[in-house]
């Protein structure tokens, strides 16, 4: 035998056999006159050891480091099983870095780095996690928080963390475990920050395009209450197309766990002429239960043209009344104008109604559900005698169909607001201005023309006499307007810059939408801006609302927000920013 096996075995055995025959006999002594047999005291169990390991993570399992899908499960995977009791909101959070200034690279944000187009800090605020690591949070820093679902997985060896809507993307987040997570036995996880936290794990979101669809509730919306129960239909809105929605797949569920019923059908334009296969209505086949919470459920059966499940995390729900709706709404408003070679129409009711128009044989379109006002744009002849006829339907279906004789006069020369500066990076009203475009063929004498705050004469200012060539545009500023030092690099080579006599509108023109109208030398109507985009508060100022394309209707749709920081008179629009 060598001689280093001899070293291990001489005397008492091995440090291994010695530990076993101490511990026989501090069992036996611990017996106390009890009859010591095998591994234990006969009628006196003796405590096995305990040769578990402390409770330690193992891998923080986060996604890809180029970016993480906004609607990533996030996976800590730890070496033995956790309490589920100590995995709660004061035990784990998602938290998103504040975003900061504009960036165009990381040499622009110091300390801080450059993601998606702003700086933001490359660790969470420290009073944040500290915070954190001394629960329970203040209501403040709790909606600070992202809105997610933790669960465990893998006997409890792995938790799992759900997004329950998708994350902001291109945003820096961390994910933090506080000290109060402990293992089957009671066990605390070690403290392995300087703040006390158990994990501090950082990562970056991606763009919406890697995330998983979402469905929102459109008709009733979520959260409403006293909806009837005879309700007629449920318009839902996915945040992409999808497929596979069927009966099977998307449904209503009471409270209690009761599936409801209902034909599914496709509804291109029921939630705002969204596109195909994203807007899908729900028409329950019996009466709701009253007074109670009814939820959508859509199934991970549906997916997007990726093959991505939707989100189902977040309940969109709504809640019942006392019993069923009977009465029929009040159509209070039916109005019809010529404007910008359109014919429109408004309706206002004194419930939220869905809206289908007729005009002259001519059937409008479903512009959107459940609200109070509508309007359309429709196109009719000249000269042409029609009824306009309008109907409205409410959430249990009841009926109004209110008509409205009407007659389109010649039309006007086509000129059209194209663009508007409500709040100019400038002084208020002097730098504002409004943009015309003549889209006839034929030249435009603009003498004698007026442009109003709204309809009621009250601020009107004439236009001088400029005549416009086709295609050409007018930028018309008030009396007190200063041209840039490089007025070129302001107004676009060819467009007439039209001083007025006075500011344009009674007070200028009000951020928070306020409507104008164009009318010609006979006072017709040419042109309206409707007031779409409320134009205040941070990051408002120097930009204009822009009409896509210029010979649009003047709907909510037809209008965006210039990407330029002065806007583009006399230009092509920019690159877009969708209203809100």
């Amino acid at each position: 035998m060598p001689q280093s096996m001899r070293s291990r075995t001489d005397g008492q055995g091995s440090p291994e056999t010695r530990l076993r025959r101490s511990f026989r006999a501090g069992a036996a002594l611990a017996c106390c006159g009890a009859l010591f047999v095998g591994p234990g005291c006969r009628g006196a169990p003796v405590p096995e050891l305990d040769e578990t390991p402390e409770p330690e993570v193992v891998a923080a399992e986060l996604g890809p480091s180029d970016g993480v899908s906004p609607t990533q499960t996030l996976r800590v995977r730890f070496n033995q099983a956790l309490d589920p009791g100590t995995v709660t909101a004061d035990s784990v959070a998602l938290v998103a870095h504040t975003a900061g200034a504009a960036c165009a690279g990381a040499w622009s944000c110091g300390e801080a780095s450059c993601v998606g187009g702003s700086c933001q800090p490359r660790e969470l605020d420290a009073g944040w996690i500290s915070d954190f690591a001394h629960p329970p949070l203040s209501a403040k820093r709790g909606a600070e928080r992202a809105l997610v679902r933790t669960r465990l997985e893998e006997e409890g060896r792995v938790l799992a963390v759900d997004p329950l809507r998708p994350l902001p993307s291109h945003r820096r987040f961390s994910l933090l475990l506080g000290p109060g997570i402990t293992d089957r036995r009671g066990r605390r996880l070690p403290r392995r920050t300087p703040s006390g936290l158990a994990l501090i794990r950082t990562f970056v979101t991606g763009g919406a395009d890697l995330a998983r669809p979402t469905v929102e509730l459109v008709a009733p919306r979520r959260g409403q209450a006293e909806v009837p129960t005879n309700l007629a239909r449920v318009a839902v809105l996915f945040s992409r197309p999808v497929r596979g929605v069927a009966e099977g797949s998307l449904w209503l569920e009471d409270d209690h766990g009761g599936r409801h019923a209902a034909a599914v059908e496709a509804s291109d334009q029921a939630c705002g002429n969204v596109g195909p296969s994203r807007c899908w209505l729900l028409r329950p086949r019996r009466t709701l239960p009253p007074n109670g919470s009814v939820r959508v459920v859509a199934s991970e059966i549906i997916t997007d043209d990726r093959g991505l499940p939707v989100l189902t995390g977040e309940v969109q729900w709504f809640a019942t009344g006392a019993g069923k709706d009977g009465r029929s709404p009040t159509v209070l408003a039916l109005l019809a104008q010529h404007a910008d070679d359109c014919v429109l129409v408004k309706v206002w009711s004194d419930e939220p109604v869905d809206v289908e128009l007729a005009v002259g044989g001519r059937k409008g379109r479903l512009v959107s559900l459940a609200k109070a006002e509508h309007e359309f744009a429709v196109g009719l002849p000249q000269g042409t005698e029609a009824f306009v006829l309008a109907q409205a339907s409410d959430a249990a279906g009841n009926l109004a169909e209110p008509q409205l004789r009407w007659v389109r006069g010649e039309s006007p020369e086509r000129v059209a607001i194209t663009e508007v500066m409500p709040n100019p990076a400038g002084r208020e009203p002097d730098q504002e201005w409004v943009e015309l475009t003549n889209l006839s063929s034929d030249p435009v004498d603009l003498a004698g023309w007026t442009i109003d705050d709204g309809d009621d004469g009250v601020g009107a200012v004439q236009l001088p006499g400029v005549r416009l060539a086709p295609g050409q545009v007018a930028v018309l500023v008030g009396p007190g307007f200063e041209l840039p030092s490089s007025p070129a690099s302001w107004i676009a080579s060819g467009a007439a810059l039209v001083r007025l006599s006075g500011t344009i509108g009674a007070h200028g023109i009000g951020n928070r939408g306020e409507r104008l109208v164009l009318r010609d030398q006979a006072g017709r109507l040419v042109s309206t801006y409707g007031g779409h985009q409320v134009l205040e508060g941070a990051g408002a100022e120097g930009r204009s609302v822009e009409r896509v394309p210029a010979t649009s209707c003047d709907l909510r749709e037809s209008w965006r927000l210039s990407g330029s920081g002065h806007g583009t008179p006399g230009r092509a629009p920019t690159t877009p920013g969708a209203l809100p």
